[in-house]
């Protein structure tokens, strides 16, 4: 079952961060744009590291919930997510 599309997206780890993050993040690329007045493309690292940065303070560790939220991490799609963040 691994690496089967999920309602269009490469997996369903991909689809449910998504769900969870493109609004949010393509909103705030593009007020950065619009205060700055320059072109703003977030790469899949930056905003790797967003997320990583808000979701896993909300994690105890070592919990199964943690090892769980690593297991699905490594296979998340970020480029497809980095590319519809970019979207205007």
């Amino acid at each position: 079952m691994e690496n089967e599309k999920y309602n269009g997206w490469t997996n369903y780890e991909t689809w449910l961060t998504a769900m969870h993050w493109v609004d949010y993040l393509g909103d705030a690329r593009r007020e950065e744009q619009d205060a700055t007045g320059e072109p703003v493309m977030w790469d899949e690292e930056q905003i790797k590291d967003l997320v990583w940065e808000h979701e896993s303070e909300r994690m105890e560790s070592p919990s199964m919930a943690q090892s769980l939220f690593n297991n699905a991490w490594r296979v998340i799609d970020w480029r497809e997510i980095a590319e519809h963040v970019n979207e205007d």
